[in-house]
């Protein structure tokens, strides 16, 4: 499913809120724009943390508690849990001064905001550790440089880069250290505001050039305390446009989201605030509604952008993302319309996109594909078609990047195809199935269902011997060694074989064991494939080879006149035959005894040793409550409310999720 996603995003933000510059009012509140939270919670670890240090636990403690009580979350849960830390770490002074014990109450003391503290308890460690791993001498430099003590800070990292390098640890360590380092020195020879923020960046929230905020050793509250002492001494808007996004960062690792949205409302209202940044908030908003499956929210907060700021750099985003939030809550003609505006508006197809996956936004050509993919929805295959080709020929993807174009074009195609199948257009999806499978261009491979498609469309048409020629002259063409082929299983296909052409070559050999009612033969072909009857008999284009040959050998074994009496047989056996044969079963109108299969469920057992095993029963589990969804498809049914209350309840609700995910799919490929 494509999604546009803005340029400055801050991923995993839960629940923030973002307005436009013209309702400041929205995001900030009087009672959150009058109190700071975060400061007082920082005072009151300060003071727990100065008791605890002097043996005053039980001050200490009252202190947290106290904190906890009157704070809003999240500072009461942070408060609660450092108050357990506090009574765990100092309160049995009777406890023999060892590395272990230092170290914990360093790391205590660093949690409560405390460098200076935390430096002392972690010297203590220090003298009475045999040998200081690499680890200890970075943590010990880390508070070395926050108590401003820089010479030895740097002395530290450079001891800890040679035990690094001593232990073969990865480059990326070792340039983190250095960053900081050079950050240390920085500020070490000029405190400027420039060089001040550079190292709250770097030494607080694992900043770096290449990448942004790590968040590699983060120390949120301490991060904030340092970075509004600085904001108040700038009016620079580079510099307190980085001071907003740290202080973003910070707010976001505490989860607090009041703080979050009084700074967001604070930044739009300064004089250089731009209707871009306004169009960003918004669009930060949206995206969060979005994957909070929030769409209604989302089409509000996109529409206000495509209205509000047409100009900015957000509108090509929100203009395409507006279709989508329509589109996936069914209103077709809405949405259709929305993705029409794309073509004849001042976006860049070529505009770049927000990752190396995504090398241009291809506005019109994602806008062309979602029409159709509209369309088919409302039902209008023809219409669907004719835009599916335009995606295809008129607008098509650009990219400089060879893969991405291909993969670009083979979802066309396979899109292409599946409207001709449902439109019972079939001659005219074989030719192109049989150009994507046997075709010398076609470089990236056909996807898997096209190797059932055409094993079944030839076996339907008498034609299975032709086929099989071909397929087998395309596999000798095939570089393997003669010992590869030979040791080929007929549930993966062997190294630098074609997956499609192996599907659809084991499919015709299925047909020949079906016709020559070998049910035996069948049924170990479902068991060998080692795959789950929930994942193999719903049709899905990702399916894996033992998938794929799972579910065409199922549907052979369901029309074979002796199954009934076979599969109930399998209903004592092992607990996945079990499984997949109350599956089948129910999907024959064989089994309809909804206790039985429940009582089957109860009686698979995941206690095994090995994972191998819980993993077989976990997927036996699946199957056994798919087998009941099958039966009863109210997930709220009193039977199935028996399962998912007991210690089948993650198997239940997977097999629940599956289900509704497959129902709402857009590749269904059943006819």
């Amino acid at each position: 499913m494509r999604f546009f996603g803005p340029g400055l995003i801050l991923i995993g933000l839960t629940g923030f809120v973002a307005v436009g510059s013209a309702s400041v009012q929205e995001v900030c509140p009087a009672e959150v724009a009058s109190g700071k939270p975060w400061e007082e919670c920082l005072s009151q670890l300060h003071q727990a943390a100065k008791l605890a240090h002097e043996g005053r636990v039980a001050e200490a403690e009252a202190v947290l508690e106290r904190a906890g009580q009157q704070l809003p979350s999240p500072y009461a849960i942070l408060s609660h849990m450092m108050r357990s830390a506090v009574v765990s770490q100092f309160s049995d002074i009777s406890e023999t001064m060892n590395y272990r014990f230092c170290a914990a109450r360093a790391a205590t003391m660093l949690q409560l905001g405390e460098p200076s503290l935390a430096l002392h308890w972690a010297q203590q460690a220090a003298q009475l550790g045999d040998e200081r791993p690499s680890i200890d001498r970075t943590h010990m430099a880390w508070k070395l440089a926050a108590v401003g003590r820089h010479a030895e800070a740097i002395a530290e990292y450079e001891k800890a880069i040679k035990l690094w390098q001593k232990a073969s640890s990865s480059a990326t360590i070792e340039q983190e250290i250095t960053e900081r380092m050079e950050a240390i020195r920085a500020v070490s020879r000029d405190d400027s505001l420039a060089t001040r923020l550079r190292f709250i960046r770097v030494h607080y929230l694992g900043w770096n050039e290449r990448g942004g905020y790590s968040g590699r050793g983060q120390r949120d509250l301490l991060a904030l305390e340092q970075l509004a002492t600085i904001f108040e001494l700038t009016q620079e808007e580079a510099d307190r446009r980085i001071i907003y996004d740290a202080m973003k960062i910070c707010f976001k690792g505490i989860g607090d989201r009041e703080s979050l949205a009084r700074w967001e409302a604070k930044m739009l209202a300064e004089p250089w605030a731009t209707p871009e940044d306004a169009a960003i908030k918004i669009a930060e908003r949206a995206q969060q509604a979005w994957y909070s499956k929030d769409f209604a929210a989302a089409e509000r907060q996109w529409r206000q952008i495509v209205e509000q700021y047409p100009q900015t750099k957000q509108f090509g985003i929100a203009q395409f993302n507006l279709g989508r939030a329509l589109q996936v809550q069914r209103k077709y003609d809405a949405a259709i319309a929305e993705y029409e505006k794309l073509f004849p508006s001042r976006v860049n197809d070529r505009e770049p996109g927000a990752s190396v996956m995504e090398t241009f936004r291809n506005y019109r050509h994602s806008a062309a594909f979602q029409i159709s993919r509209c369309y088919e929805g409302k039902g209008d295959l023809s219409r669907a078609l004719e835009w599916a080709n335009e995606a295809r020929d008129k607008y098509r993807f650009q990219s400089w990047c060879g893969t991405c174009s291909a993969q670009a074009a083979a979802s066309v195609r396979e899109h292409i195809v599946r409207l001709l199948r449902l439109a019972r257009r079939t001659d005219e999806a074989l030719k192109l199935v049989e150009e994507d499978v046997f075709g010398e261009s076609n470089w990236s491979g056909a996807p898997l269902w096209f190797g059932v498609f055409l094993a079944e469309e030839y076996h339907a048409r008498g034609q299975s011997r032709e086929l099989r020629e071909r397929l087998e002259e395309r596999l000798r063409k095939s570089s393997l060694p003669a010992r590869a082929k030979s040791e080929s299983r007929d549930s993966a296909p062997p190294d630098g074989c074609d997956p499609t052409i192996f599907v659809a070559a084991e499919i015709l050999k299925l047909f020949d064991v079906a016709k020559q009612g070998k049910i035996e033969e069948l049924w170990r072909r479902i068991q060998k494939s080692d795959a789950s009857a929930m994942l193999s008999l719903i049709p899905d284009p990702k399916q894996t080879c033992q998938e794929a040959i799972a579910a065409v050998a199922a549907r052979e074994l369901l029309t074979h006149p002796k199954a009934p009496a076979y599969l109930r047989r399998k209903l004592s056996g092992l607990q996945n035959e079990r499984a997949w044969a109350a599956v089948l079963l129910v999907r024959m109108g064989q089994l309809t005894d909804g206790e039985a299969i429940r009582d089957l469920a109860f009686g698979v057992r995941n206690n095994f040793t090995t994972e191998k095993y819980r993993d077989a029963a976990f997927r036996a589990q699946q199957d056994l409550c798919y087998a009941l969804l099958l039966l009863d498809p109210n997930p709220k049914s009193e039977l199935y409310g028996t399962l998912a209350k007991t210690q089948l309840e993650s198997a239940a609700r997977t097999a629940r999720e599956y289900v509704k995910q497959a129902n709402e799919s857009e590749f269904d490929l059943s006819d």
